[in-house]
């Protein structure tokens, strides 16, 4: 399979729709309101994250991150599940966080690095997005992620 992600997007019938869709994921990062539309479970604890996240494997995906904010995300697969918690910043703008995270995972994992280790650093992308104001401008260099990121990187 193509690295590649999809954010679930959609309530009600769209949601429906990308549900069936989700065979077709390498990689499904839905947010918190994205996988509680899809499964109806909302994502508060760990367990609920396994469980909704498990929907979606049953459903074909071969991994699902679901983007937790603040919180970091939850990585689940065939493998197990792993909550990756995100490194604390001064949050100005959330606005480009979860497109950040996702553009991250989709470099990482093209640059052929393993999704366990893909996301944490799309973590910390997200939370260093989070530091500005704006979308664009708002993207961390690879230095800058370095320097958050320590020995993940």
């Amino acid at each position: 399979a193509q690295p590649a992600t999809h954010a679930a997007g959609g309530a009600g019938a769209n949601g429906r729709a990308a549900f069936r869709l989700v065979a077709r994921c390498y990689v499904l990062t839905p947010n918190e309101s994205e996988i509680e539309s899809l499964t109806g479970i909302a994502p508060v604890d760990a367990s609920s994250c396994a469980a909704s996240a498990a929907r979606l494997l049953d459903a074909g995906a071969t991994h699902v991150v679901i983007t937790l904010g603040a919180r970091g995300s939850f990585l689940a697969s065939a493998k197990g599940n792993a909550h990756h918690p995100a490194p604390e910043v001064a949050a100005i703008d959330t606005t480009a966080a979860g497109d950040a995270f996702n553009g991250a995972l989709a470099m990482f994992l093209a640059e052929g690095r393993d999704i366990g280790n893909a996301v944490p650093l799309a973590n910390c992308v997200g939370a260093l997005s989070a530091t500005r104001s704006g979308a664009q401008g708002s993207m961390p260099s690879r230095e800058e992620l370095k320097a958050l990121a320590g020995e993940l990187y």
